[in-house]
Formats: C-alpha cells, structure tokens, sequence
C-alpha cells in the first residue's frame, strides 16, 4: 500500500514479479516481461488520470481499454496489457 501512495512503479513491479514467480512457480521471462509492461501501462494511465490504482471502478478500466485501442493497439496488446494490470 506504501508504494501505491508512493506512486512508487519500481517496487510495484518487483512485488507484482514476486508474487508471480511465488505463486505460479517457474515463469518465463516473456511472461514476466509482458506483465510488468501491462502493469506499467496500467500504472502509467492511473496516475494521469488519478484514478484508483488497485481496485479501480469498471468505468475505470473500460475507458483504459478504449484508450488503448484508440491509440491502435492491436485486441492481442490490449489482452496482454490487461493482464499485466489484472495481475497488479
């Protein structure tokens, strides 16, 4: 919670790949790398629109994905970002 307030991406990151690696075991590192960007994007987007970062209102995130799509992201990017954020 300290690094949400913080807005600190960083340890967020680290905590997200942590947990993966705990609780889904060995990962590739594409994976891993996907997910960090996912949850990159998904960092970035809530801190400009200074929405809330870990349970965000369906509106929220629905007006992510259209973002992405506006900004011609293919639908497989798009999954792949969202589940980069899910797992934030």
């Amino acid at each position: 919670m300290a690094a949400v307030a913080g807005q600190d991406t960083a340890t967020l990151l680290e905590l997200l790949e942590a947990h993966h690696v705990r609780t889904h075991g060995n990962v590739s590192p594409e994976t891993i790398r996907k997910y960090r960007l996912g949850a990159r994007t998904w960092l970035e987007y809530a801190a400009n629109q200074a929405v809330k970062v870990l349970h965000p209102e369906g509106e929220t995130t629905d007006l992510w994905v259209r973002s992405l799509e506006a900004a011609a992201k293919s639908p497989s990017s798009v999954g792949v970002l969202l589940a980069g954020a899910r797992a934030l």
